[in-house]
């Protein structure tokens, strides 16, 4: 209904309607022109044309933002915090430490009229920018109704700080550590007392505490390799001296894991396991050269034998495996091969057996892990002695070297690296350290970040990060003589 008042016309008018105010009903499309004639009792008329426009949004709030740096075009989200006052928000962006200071955004409104640094209007994807270390860069987001508010982009460095408590006490001799895909509990494999202890993570502070129940005995003996399934309903353990691949069942309301069956104990001497991401296939691996094959069950976990074990060309000790990203190849790293041969490539068939497709020889190498990124680019093997082989991944799964870079770590024992493929981690069981390496997605080349110390005097284990890359979890070995009881450390991730 439309409601005026005139200064005594003697009628309105739309075409030969007459109307009456708070009467007459009519549609008003946007931006449609609805004329009304207004008659004087004289006859004078005049004429109004009525546009029904939408009042102006007081939308000014970005949504999204990244920086691309323009000289290696890598790229980095930014973390955005939003003010609920008239105050500004700010917006922090971390980048590896030897960028250039030029840089693109690229970002998203909620539908905001214009975009400013100054009075120089930003285009996303497009406008350059200087964005030193440390230094702030005030974004001005303004309304259609012209309302503003201000962002505040800061691009700092990578940083890792410790935990209030910084550690969790754990078993004698902590080995491995492994979270649950959903990141809610973790778990701490004990080589001596072959226990395995279980951690809540605590939403908002990522810290670790220990569930109420009694560590899990695994049996006795050397266990190693902990592994979770994506749907967070099975941990699988080696267990070199009972010749098993132990399975347990993980409660989802309380974290708590209780053995379900244990499969294989023909395998001799087991000590690596790989998952495929679609929680299908189990592969392990020996100090023989042998890899096991079995597909998951994924009603209650169990196991069973696709083929008969292979054997890697050459022996060796089975120390690495890894699965691509896309579940095509698993990849093999052996040391004390009698061939030279340091790294083996598999493709997956369709029933989940594993196909030689080739392999590469290097006397000189003695690999001790691997780790592949999320976007199944690169393959990074720590070697003894203090390099890392960078391995780019072909569209055919081959690979292809590409850089040999030395690093702060001549025992490495762990490798992770963040999901968003920017961060990796390397723990170091001689130096007693633990050293960040930002990324190139590009190239793979590496840089180290930040070496740090978790404090333990007798040795540095396994390494774990929550799955949204906020908290980085070290095993210290410390009580390896089997009295001193360790602990986990806790940091924050910045990055």
């Amino acid at each position: 209904r439309v409601l005026f008042e005139t200064n005594g016309a003697q009628s309105v008018f739309i075409g030969n309607d007459i109307q009456i105010s708070n009467e007459n009903s009519r549609p008003f499309a946007a931006s449609q022109v609805v004329e009304y004639r207004v008659v004087a009792q004289s006859g004078h008329e005049r004429i109004y044309h009525v546009i029904r426009t939408n009042a102006l949004s007081g939308n000014n709030s970005i949504l999204t933002f990244s920086l691309r740096n323009i000289v290696s075009g890598e790229s980095y989200v930014g973390v955005i915090n939003q003010s609920n006052v008239n105050s500004s928000s700010s917006i922090s962006v971390v980048t590896a430490s030897q960028e250039d200071e030029s840089f693109v955004a690229t970002f998203t409104t909620n539908g905001a009229e214009t975009v400013l640094i100054g009075d120089a209007i930003q285009q996303s994807g497009f406008t350059p920018n200087v964005f030193p270390q440390n230094t702030p860069v005030t974004y001005t987001v303004v309304a259609q109704n012209g309302s503003q508010q201000h962002y505040v982009v800061t691009r700092v460095l990578p940083t890792v700080t410790p935990m209030s408590p910084a550690t969790v006490a754990t078993g004698v001799a902590p080995s491995s550590i492994v979270i649950r895909p959903q990141g809610d509990y973790a778990y701490v494999t004990h080589t001596v007392e072959s226990t395995i202890f279980m951690y809540s993570i605590q939403q908002g502070s990522g810290e670790l505490v220990r569930l109420p129940a009694d560590p899990v005995f695994s049996g006795g003996g050397q266990i190693n390799s902990p592994v979770i399934t994506q749907n967070g309903k099975y941990l699988y353990l080696a267990n070199s001296q009972s010749s098993a691949v132990l399975s347990y069942q993980i409660n989802d309301s309380n974290g708590v894991i209780t053995p379900t069956v244990e499969s294989r104990t023909g395998f001799p001497n087991p000590y690596i396991i790989a998952l495929t991401h679609d929680d299908k296939y189990l592969y392990v691996g020996n100090d023989n050269g042998e890899i096991g094959m079995y597909h998951i069950n994924t009603q209650n976990g169990e196991l069973t034998e696709i083929a008969s074990p292979i054997n890697i060309s050459g022996g060796g000790f089975v120390l690495g495996m890894a699965v691509d990203s896309i579940n095509r190849h698993v990849y093999v790293i052996t040391a004390l091969n009698n061939d030279g041969k340091f790294i083996h490539a598999f493709t997956i068939n369709e029933s989940g057996a594993l196909e030689p497709q080739f392999e590469l020889t290097n006397p000189d190498y003695f690999p001790f892990a691997l780790a592949i990124n999320h976007s199944n680019k690169f393959l990074y093997i720590p070697l003894f002695g203090g390099n890392i082989v960078v391995l780019k991944i072909e569209s055919d799964g081959g690979l292809t070297e590409t850089g040999n870079v030395v690093i702060q770590a001549t025992g490495p024992n762990s490798i992770q690296i963040t999901s968003n493929d920017k961060f990796l981690f390397i723990s170091d069981n001689a130096s007693l350290f633990v050293a960040m390496y930002s990324l190139n997605s590009n190239s793979g080349n590496m840089t180290l970040e930040e070496l740090f110390s978790s404090g333990e005097i007798f040795g540095v284990g396994g390494l774990a990060i929550t799955p949204d890359d906020k908290y980085l979890y070290v095993a210290n070995l410390g009580g390896n003589n089997q009295v001193f009881e360790s602990t986990v450390s806790m940091y924050l991730l910045n990055q």
